[in-house]
């Protein structure tokens, strides 16, 4: 898969009106997450992702927010997109669809082990917490 074509999945499930607003939210969603992430489980989700999308994963800086809220992730999300947690929740939802076409289900669980709550919120796992 492309960057393009990543983008493109990105900006139809969420319903964003250009391919440079899938970028934004693709982006901050991604680094948000490999921010949580161990620097081999960063590298792991990185390794599946398409080029450009590739090197900001792995320029991400780690949070070390793992066991943080998940509703740090959205408040920071929505934030940094400027919309409301609704909205943030259907783009992380949306990024988190596409990459789990990416990533292969051992891959997944090492995601879900890693980012708890987190998980849920951006692979559609849970419901996550709107306000």
């Amino acid at each position: 898969m492309t960057d393009r074509d990543f983008l493109e999945s990105v900006r139809r499930r969420a319903r964003l009106e250009s391919a440079r607003d899938a970028d934004l939210a693709a982006r901050a969603v991604l680094e948000r997450v490999a921010g949580r992430l161990s620097l081999r489980t960063q590298r792991d989700l990185a390794s599946r992702l398409p080029d450009r999308l590739r090197r900001h994963v792995l320029a991400a800086a780690n949070t070390d927010l793992g066991y943080a809220p998940s509703d740090a992730f959205l408040r920071d999300l929505a934030e940094e997109l400027l919309m409301s947690r609704a909205e943030a929740a259907g783009i992380a939802g949306a990024v988190g669809e596409v990459v789990t076409q990416l990533v292969p289900a051992g891959e997944l669980g090492n995601l879900r082990a890693e980012l708890h709550g987190t998980f849920d919120i951006v692979f559609g796992t849970g419901k996550p917490a709107a306000a």
